[in-house]
């Protein structure tokens, strides 16, 4: 990979990835999946203390800048934990164009010998019911399965979500198990749902998207 850049493109026509030196962007049709960098943590951290978000996280912690910065300093060196901006682009006037942040992206556990991953992602509240999250996930599967080779890729969502399980169904996700009454959460527990897609899934989704 070349430093000063070398420009690739993905088996679907509609995706163009860039690689600069250590610099990865995603981008389809007006969106954009991008590293994070130091100055994106403001934005992850208002969203993730945000209740729509934050209830349906499967971890609690209470965050700060600090906090939020020596985590960051801890994520640029693993190569077991990718995180990711999620962006729109916006139009100004005629002759400019604006980015705009609005998802965070996770890949967790990333497994290079029996190539799997977790992943998930959140939308900022104020461009929910869009159809952006589809969107994401749709790129998102792309970036695993398209150019990090994963065999299998899965999550956790809570029973409560449903508008998170009803995405997942929809894009092909089948669900592997749940652990019952293992998230805490407003007084009460919830099952953790366990749900995954392996390749060939993700393949036969494609076709019949084409």
């Amino acid at each position: 990979m070349s430093e000063i850049g070398v420009v690739d493109c993905c088996i679907l026509d509609y995706i163009f990835v860039e690689f600069v030196g250590r610099y990865f962007l995603l981008e389809r049709f007006g969106f954009k999946i991008r590293l994070i960098e130091e100055n994106d943590l403001d934005f992850m951290l208002s969203l993730r203390e945000m209740e729509s978000t934050n209830k349906f996280l499967g971890t609690f912690c209470m965050l700060n800048h600090a906090l939020q910065k020596k985590w960051f300093e801890s994520v640029i060196v693993s190569d077991k934990v990718r995180y990711y901006i999620f962006e729109k682009k916006n139009t100004v006037d005629k002759n400019k164009m604006v980015w705009h942040k609005i998802g965070i992206i996770r890949t967790s556990e990333i497994d290079y010998i029996n190539r799997s991953v977790c992943i998930g992602a959140d939308i900022a509240e104020s461009y929910r019911g869009n159809g952006y999250s589809k969107v994401m996930y749709d790129m998102l599967l792309s970036l695993a399965f398209d150019y990090y080779n994963m065999h299998r890729v899965w999550l956790y969502v809570m029973e409560n979500n449903v508008v998170a399980l009803n995405l997942y169904k929809k894009i092909g996700f089948q669900e592997e198990g749940r652990q019952r009454k293992a998230v805490f959460r407003d007084g009460r527990y919830y099952d953790y749902i366990m749900m995954g897609m392996l390749v060939e899934e993700y393949k036969q989704r494609s076709k019949l998207s084409v």
